[in-house]
């Protein structure tokens, strides 16, 4: 769990020193990326299933993110 936060914070601070550096993207994947990083993060870091070792927290939890990506990818295609 903490190699993947660790390269989502990572891909999020190098993708906002490149475009910081280098220039921006289109507005939508400028907007998006950032905003999907750090909701996966946010789930990872307090997940719903912290406190209880219930399957089900699990499964949302991970919905949860799956949403998160499905409908960022949405918005930049």
């Amino acid at each position: 769990m903490k190699q993947v936060l660790s390269l989502l914070s990572i891909a999020f601070s190098l993708f906002l020193f490149y475009t910081a550096g280098f220039g921006l993207f289109r507005p939508e994947v400028q907007r998006v990326f950032p905003f999907l990083l750090a909701l996966v993060m946010i789930v990872l870091v307090w997940p719903a299933s912290a406190d209880r070792n219930r399957k089900l927290l699990r499964a949302i939890d991970g919905a949860v993110v799956l949403a998160s990506i499905l409908s960022m990818v949405y918005l930049i295609l």
